[in-house]
């Protein structure tokens, strides 16, 4: 059995690749009228692509700020009933001062839903963090420090 190469093309030349850069509106200048209305509705799509991920990214960055902002209302909701149930609570400066210092390790969250606010606002502010697992400690520290008043619900 002979084996069959591939087909060759008939007088076309190989395309030369592209140098980077921005792309020329080559299909707007087209002279067929098809092929302009062909690029115009290729360049419509990416518009419409480019606005719904700039949206999606906002609309992430929104949601993790409600998450963080929730777990700050929850904890300041529990110091008020701690409060009027007449518990000692951890003043602001003692709390931040003994995170900051990183004497002791500090204990993971308990609850996976402020697990999960932490890993959010770590990420939102740049802390390395994974999406399973220990949270670090220099994670934990800095959200301790700028959220004191969750320190004390984190066991």
């Amino acid at each position: 059995m002979a084996r069959r190469s591939a087909p060759r093309s008939r007088g076309v030349a190989p395309c030369a690749p592209r140098a980077a850069g921005p792309r020329r509106p080559e299909g707007a200048q087209h002279p067929q009228a098809k092929v302009q209305r062909a690029a115009e509705q290729a360049r419509q799509a990416l518009e419409k692509l480019t606005a719904q991920r700039e949206a999606d990214q906002a609309v992430a960055m929104y949601e993790q700020q409600v998450a963080t902002l929730k777990a700050q209302l929850a904890s300041a909701e529990q110091a008020l009933r701690d409060a009027k149930a007449g518990k000692p609570t951890t003043s602001a400066s003692s709390t931040r001062a003994g995170a900051a210092a990183g004497s002791a390790e500090l204990a993971q969250p308990a609850d996976e839903t402020v697990r999960n606010t932490i890993r959010a606002w770590a990420n939102l502010h740049g802390h390395p963090v994974a999406d399973r697992g220990v949270i670090p400690q220099a994670v934990l520290r800095a959200w301790y420090d700028v959220h004191p008043d969750t320190l004390a619900q984190a066991g």
